[in-house]
């Protein structure tokens, strides 16, 4: 997703590019945009000239929705973060106060940020780094 809204075009950009520039293979990239095309994400074209394009405007599309569509919804859980079978309000782990703080940050930063602006970070620090202006 990134890398489609780098591009900033409403021509497709076929999946064998991005395969190769992120070394996924082309199957498994193919499946990815299958469910981001069902959550109108992203919109498929065939033939020719076929390719991914962005379903609506890059800045209109929050990361969480990405994330969601990916890996389903980012809420707290009674998942314990040390491994103990439930950790909820009523039966506390020792990080549970710490940890729901954490989730709580997490969702909100990716309700809060677009895929434009993320692109666009990812732009500048290719800039950066292309200038030697970061040490590796």
């Amino acid at each position: 997703m990134i890398y489609i809204a780098e591009k900033m075009t409403d021509i497709p950009i076929i999946t064998d590019e991005i395969a190769d520039e992120f070394q996924i293979p082309n199957h498994f990239l193919k499946k990815i945009v299958q469910v981001l095309t069902k959550h109108n994400l992203l919109k498929t074209y065939r033939g020719r000239h076929g390719g991914v394009t962005l379903a609506r405007p890059s800045r209109d599309i929050k990361i969480i929705d990405i994330v969601e569509v990916i890996d389903g919804p980012v809420s707290s859980s009674d998942m314990c973060v040390i491994g103990l079978d439930v950790c909820s309000d009523e039966a506390i782990c020792p990080f549970h106060n710490n940890w729901m703080t954490i989730q709580d940050s997490i969702k909100s930063l990716l309700e809060n940020e677009n895929l434009e602006h993320l692109a666009e970070e990812v732009i500048e620090k290719r800039r950066l780094l292309s200038h030697g202006l970061f040490d590796n």
